[in-house]
């Protein structure tokens, strides 16, 4: 995992709602974790990396204050100063997962991709996580294959809340022991 060391780690996804749950899962297995959104330019209610960057972060903000997850969107921020706030988070939270729309240099990004049924199914030798959308049939793909998310993991997790399938969380700690790049 490079620099890194073990408990930072990037997710992207081209399908939009697995480049949302995914983050959450990695967090959740991790069992304390961060999100950092990259993806969301999100400013003025909230802070973000951005203000951290302009006026130092809160002492409440450097590690966690409990056992779960928390986010932050990173604003406006260019990929050198998100990469400096990254180093210093990976110092106090026991896991930091970033969601990307596209890797950064040297950060391990795991590619998460959904198995859709028929004729829609993955033909790729790419390593990747791979969510299937139905427990119809068995794709073969390069990687680990989670669980299938009951619809109500996934809406509630679209809406702010928890999984509750411990089994689907669970599948995502080996992807915290994989070599990724």
């Amino acid at each position: 995992m490079g620099s890194w060391g073990r408990n930072v780690i990037g997710l992207s996804s081209d399908d939009s709602i697995l480049a949302w749950i995914g983050p959450i899962g990695l967090a959740a297995a991790a069992g304390t974790g961060l999100i950092v959104d990259s993806t969301s330019q999100v400013t003025g209610h909230r802070r973000t990396l951005a203000d951290w960057v302009e006026a130092g972060p809160n002492l409440e903000e450097l590690a966690p204050g409990r056992r779960g997850i928390a986010s932050i969107p990173a604003g406006p921020i260019d990929d050198d100063q998100l990469l400096s706030v990254l180093r210093k988070l990976s110092n106090s939270w026991p896991a930091v997962v970033l969601r990307l729309e596209q890797p950064l240099p040297d950060v391990p990004t795991v590619p998460y991709r959904p198995i859709l049924p028929g004729l829609l199914a993955p033909e790729s030798d790419a390593v990747a996580v791979w969510q299937p959308a139905s427990q119809v049939g068995r794709a073969q793909v390069s990687g680990p294959v989670l669980p299938t998310l009951r619809r109500r993991d996934t809406i509630g997790m679209a809406m702010g809340r928890m999984p509750t399938s411990r089994r689907w969380i669970a599948s995502w700690q080996r992807v915290w022991e994989m070599p990724w790049r």
